[in-house]
């Protein structure tokens, strides 16, 4: 996305809810994205808004960050 330069590091705290969104989904499905809680994740919040509009996006949970 323009704006953001590559190895930009966002924390996006405030969608909490699967009505809320910060970023732009395309934000999301276009990078790596490290969640603490995937599977909540994948149900409210700007992952949720990503997940939806591209199931095979590269969202993948803390534990698993180490093996990405």
């Amino acid at each position: 996305m323009r704006g953001v330069a590559p190895g930009t590091f966002l924390a996006a705290v405030g969608a909490d809810n699967e009505e809320k969104q910060e970023l732009n989904p395309q934000l999301l499905v276009s990078n790596k994205v490290v969640a603490d809680v995937l599977e909540q994740c994948a149900e409210i919040g700007d992952s949720h808004h990503a997940i939806a509009e591209r199931p095979d996006s590269a969202v993948t949970s803390a534990p698993n960050w180490a093996r990405w």
